[in-house]
């Protein structure tokens, strides 16, 4: 990990930080879009930047944040070619690349999938038994047993286009944050909002 350290802060949503503190008057993170918790296009880049924003001001540094895909967000940070990620889960196999913060606040994840389909399961064999496709964004970890249990997975680069495999039934299921699930239907797919459970 040479020389650099990397610090996660965050909830489900965290900061990743690798910094040489004797050097770095401004820090240089690393986000994807994660709307409404934050985005290049939303206020002040959202809540979350709002919050990492005044605690680095406390400690006399000044916030630089570059938005790209979560793949790349990782990579970026592994090869210390940013101070850290902003918003990333707790994954245990990361604790090699990266230290972990507090949370920062706490966010709900939750299934979505089209209501037409009258999907009901109770664990993540039940996707396997009845042939189900379980959409994924690259690099994003998903909710315990999911992947585990062999199901049918498509993998796709955002969170936009997630919901768009989603309703165009591309995938039959998907985990999301539910904010930003929500936020993803209200915002770019309005007519189909109320197809969604």
């Amino acid at each position: 990990m040479s020389h650099f350290q990397t610090l996660i802060l965050g909830i489900g949503l965290s900061l990743a930080i690798a910094v040489s503190p004797s050097k770095a008057e401004t820090i240089h993170l690393v986000a994807t879009e994660y709307e409404p918790h934050y985005s290049a296009s939303s206020p002040n880049n959202g809540p979350m930047f709002e919050i990492i924003r005044a605690a680095l001001a406390e400690a006399g540094y000044e916030l630089e944040i570059t938005f790209m895909p979560f793949a790349r967000t990782l990579h970026e940070a592994e090869r210390g070619r940013a101070a850290g990620v902003a918003g990333i889960w707790f994954v245990e196999e990361r604790l090699n690349q990266f230290y972990y913060s507090q949370p920062l606040y706490a966010n709900q994840l939750a299934f979505f999938a089209r209501k037409d389909r009258k999907i009901q399961f109770n664990t993540p064999d039940d996707l396997v038994q009845q042939e189900l496709v379980f959409g994924s964004v690259i690099g994003y970890d998903q909710p315990m047993g999911v992947l585990d249990s062999g199901v049918a997975r498509q993998e796709t680069g955002s969170d936009r286009q997630l919901m768009e495999m989603l309703l165009t039934r591309r995938v039959d299921v998907i985990a999301a944050d539910v904010a930003n699930g929500l936020f993803q239907l209200h915002k770019w797919f309005p007519e189909q909002y109320d197809d969604v459970e």
